[in-house]
């Protein structure tokens, strides 16, 4: 771990804690249930804006700054919303 990081359980309970905060239910994954995921490359390391943007906005205060992780893959409703370009998925 890096200084000023945050351990990885402390990270995915706070990112998935605000459902309650607004009456919403908690996701869960289970057989027969509509996928809500993202899968994330925690190995990733890069550089902001080196491969273009995803967002139709040209600033961000990240740009040029190397980090660490990606998400690489999200699915909400069961269906693919994002996907990183070098990403392949089967049955696609």
């Amino acid at each position: 771990m890096l200084p000023g990081e945050l351990e990885l359980a402390v990270l995915v309970q706070r990112m998935t804690a605000g459902a309650a905060l607004f009456e919403l239910r908690t996701p869960q994954i289970a057989i027969g249930q509509v996928a809500n995921a993202t899968l994330v490359d925690l190995d990733a390391e890069w550089i902001a804006g080196e491969r273009g943007w995803e967002s139709r906005s040209e600033n961000c205060c990240f740009a040029g700054r190397p980090l660490r992780a990606r998400v690489v893959l999200t699915l909400a409703g069961g269906a693919v919303v994002y996907r990183e370009r070098a990403l392949s998925v089967v049955g696609a």
